[in-house]
């Protein structure tokens, strides 16, 4: 009983439409990041479709191995003052350019640029979507003037 009560607050609470515009915002965010870095270039074929397949598996990526990183290398990043997330994202940058098949970085300056990038832009377009969770829990009885 107790297994269905978890698997169905889990599907209440995975949303669909949530994950469809973020997966938009991240094919977005890589496609903008291709066009403007110039050591960054997507391999041929289907744009739309590479687009949306390594929006994806970004988006898996950010959501299972950068907190893990972040995790794991919490002490430098709060003795470097935050700056060792960028590296993760580079890291991240790198290993999605790896695993999809579809983007070629040609350095390491180029896959600084566009981790750092990519990291704003999708700051920024999740920010401005609403996509970011909020602070106060469903179940908090505060209430804002």
């Amino acid at each position: 009983m107790a297994a269905n009560r978890t698997t169905a607050g889990w599907l209440q609470e995975f949303n669909l439409r949530v994950a469809l515009v973020r997966i938009l915002v991240y094919g977005l965010a890589i496609a903008a990041v291709v066009t403007v870095v110039p050591g960054i270039e997507v391999d041929e074929g289907n744009p739309f479709v590479d687009i949306v397949f390594v929006g994806i598996i970004y988006g898996l990526l950010s959501a299972y191995i950068k907190p893990v990183l972040a995790l794991v290398l919490m002490r430098f990043v709060v003795e470097t003052y935050g700056l060792v997330i960028v590296l993760i994202n580079v890291a991240i940058f790198l290993l999605l350019a790896y695993l999809s098949g579809f983007i070629t970085v040609e350095g390491v300056g180029s896959a600084l640029v566009g981790a750092v990038l990519l990291g704003l832009l999708v700051f920024f377009l999740e920010g401005l979507l609403g996509l970011t969770p909020p602070v106060a829990d469903r179940g908090s009885s505060e209430v804002r003037d």
